[in-house]
């Protein structure tokens, strides 16, 4: 099953940035999944494989990748590696945004000028430095701007492309409501069967499913952060029951939400 990852899917300058290694890493952590940010992608030692969308490449030491917003994507790993992984919302490159809106790569790997390389690995990789948000931004549009002169570009089903984003964008504002594949339809002005098409070719599910999913990892992490009862948990993030909460949780999950709650803080589990 696809995993849309909640977290990666914030707005509001949201910059999330870690090492991963085969010594840190889970392997659900990197089946195929897509958010609403930007992933920007730097190996450090080792290789391993990306695939984004149909395409798949091998990705060495020094080589960079930039996988757009609700790309679908997923890593294969060796059995030694090493990369700098950093999630950002497109307020950080609003400019890059706008202009890349219904376009993507055709390929996936790029470089960037060794200053701009050295910059990145000195300040925004070093998880013990946090560069102010305006310094933050310049380097990801050095970054951005080195995608945009070595990566040929494309269409990419430019309406298609579009209509996804907005049917992603929609859910994240309106998941906690009492929202259907009606009313959603209804307000983007799109047939309703048309919409239930278009979940299942761009998703790999139904918009019940999707719904559901958002809902989940939303739960899922309220569950670890805050101390919120379950009952404020469900009603919080559009549950209409405890009974559908428990259900879909551990559909998705494959255990309770308060044993989730009793796993994170055994483990001290906290989402940045």
């Amino acid at each position: 099953m696809i995993q849309h990852q909640f977290q990666n899917s914030q707005s509001g300058y949201f910059f999330r940035s870690i090492v991963y290694s085969e010594k840190n890493y889970l392997p659900g952590d990197f089946t195929q999944h897509f958010h609403r940010n930007y992933e920007l992608i730097r190996v450090l030692e080792g290789s391993f494989s990306l695939t984004v969308g149909t395409a798949t490449e091998h990705l060495h030491p020094g080589d960079w990748a930039l996988i757009f917003p609700n790309e679908i994507h997923s890593y294969s790993f060796d059995e030694h590696f090493s990369f700098w992984i950093a999630m950002f919302s497109a307020d950080y490159v609003s400019l890059f945004a706008k202009q890349m809106q219904n376009r993507h790569g055709t390929k996936i790997a790029f470089r960037v000028p060794a200053e701009t390389d050295d910059l990145v690995l000195k300040n925004l990789a070093n998880i013990k430095h946090a560069p102010i948000p305006y310094f933050r931004k310049g380097v990801l549009y050095l970054v951005t701007d080195a995608y945009y002169r070595s990566v040929p570009t494309e269409e990419k089903g430019s309406p298609e492309r579009l209509l996804m984003n907005q049917l992603s964008d929609y859910i994240h504002l309106h998941y906690a409501e009492d929202v259907s594949l009606k009313t959603l339809s209804a307000a983007i002005g799109y047939d309703y069967y048309y919409l239930s098409h278009c979940f299942t070719a761009f998703f790999n599910m139904s918009f019940t499913s999707y719904l559901n999913l958002y809902r989940a990892e939303a739960t899922a992490d309220d569950i670890i952060n805050t101390d919120l009862s379950l009952t404020e948990i469900a009603a919080k993030n559009g549950f209409s029951s405890l009974r559908n909460f428990y259900y879909v949780f551990r559909k998705h999950y494959g255990t309770s939400p308060n044993e989730y709650r009793k796993r994170g803080a055994r483990i001290g589990r906290k989402v940045d």
